[in-house]
């Protein structure tokens, strides 16, 4: 039997027998089995131990780790990371990973992903996968938490929108109404609202034109938008009419403080003004008594309406006996 022979008998007898009785088990492992990060950090460090108990032979071991996408991906959220973490002989401690965070300014929900630790290796004359099943055969290494989560806390504000004021007051010979919708406490991402007007008390078609549409701001834009209602005018004595204006839909996670406006069309109708021309009237007994009306500063409403509120109104009206007159 050759030196060559009698070394590889003897090693494979010392991996068997020997080296699981001298070597206490040792662990490998995250420090921490999650940890988060906001977007707007650069990178976050993770941190992988190598522990053993009392002064005993520890040979060289490395452990491979890799990323793996989950909500979060690789290049729009985070930069890909793999390699290999390596600890010398008789070495324990922490060995580091580094990984880029990417920000954005798109409102999400705050997302994930997950390092990996695998394929355990010890180096004694060249290198052997570690015994990490608890088994007779190889370096036993218990490895602990081989699973990290990265929560990527989101810190984009989408910001509110709300009209700017909530109540209008328009002549309804005025022609138009503008409403203003305002976005703040907040700016990032794209931006937009929609707009309905609902009858209340004036109608679409007869009081005011019904109105639809969308308002849109752009990733870091604040500020007001401006939209017109068409106020519509007519001829009737009516008291003050009201319609509505909701907004809905808001996207991108923007939050709709006051979805209601309301808008007052105020009546401009002018019915005028009736005056007698004189305010006595002279006339012969059996004549007839001719009473002159004027209507002026106005032609809405029906004339006859107007006559009957001032009947009440008439002048004095003398009668003349002409017998008596000389």
């Amino acid at each position: 039997m050759n030196n060559s022979y009698n070394y590889k008998f003897f090693f494979i007898l010392f991996l068997v027998f020997f080296l699981p009785h001298v070597v206490v088990a040792q662990t490998i492992g995250f420090t921490v089995v999650n940890s988060q990060i906001d977007e707007n950090k650069e990178n976050i460090v993770l941190s992988v131990e190598r522990n053993s108990q009392g002064d005993t032979f520890l040979p060289p071991v490395s452990i491979d780790f890799n990323s793996q996408n989950g909500q979060a991906f690789a290049s729009d959220d985070y930069q890909a990371v793999s390699g290999t973490l390596n600890w010398a002989d008789n070495e324990t401690g922490i060995k580091t990973i580094n990984i880029p965070i990417f920000n954005d300014s798109i409102h999400e929900s705050d997302e994930s992903f997950t390092l990996m630790l695998s394929n355990c290796v010890f180096f004694i004359n060249g290198s052997s996968p570690c015994n990490t099943s608890g088994g007779s055969v190889g370096l036993p290494v218990q490895l602990t938490v081989i699973r990290h989560v990265v929560t990527i806390i989101d810190d984009d504000v989408v910001g509110d929108i709300n009209f700017s004021p909530t109540t209008y007051q328009v002549d309804e010979d005025q022609g138009t109404v503008t409403i203003s919708v305002a976005r703040n406490n907040g700016q990032s991402g794209d931006v937009s609202v929609n707009f309905q007007t609902v009858d209340k008390t004036a109608n679409a078609g007869s009081d005011y034109q019904s109105t639809s549409g969308t308002l849109s701001w752009v990733d870091q834009e604040v500020g007001t938008k401006i939209f017109t209602v068409p106020i519509l005018s007519d001829t009737l004595v009516e008291p003050s009419e009201v319609f509505e204006i909701r907004l809905s839909n808001a996207t991108n996670g923007a939050n709709i403080v006051t979805s209601t406006a309301e808008v007052s069309i105020e009546d401009t109708t002018n019915s005028g003004t009736l005056v007698f021309a004189s305010t006595s009237i002279t006339v012969n007994e059996g004549d007839t008594a001719q009473i002159t009306v004027t209507r002026a500063d106005g032609l809405a409403g029906a004339l006859q309406w107007i006559i009957k509120r001032l009947i009440k109104q008439l002048p004095l009206v003398q009668i003349i006996n002409p017998k008596r007159v000389l």
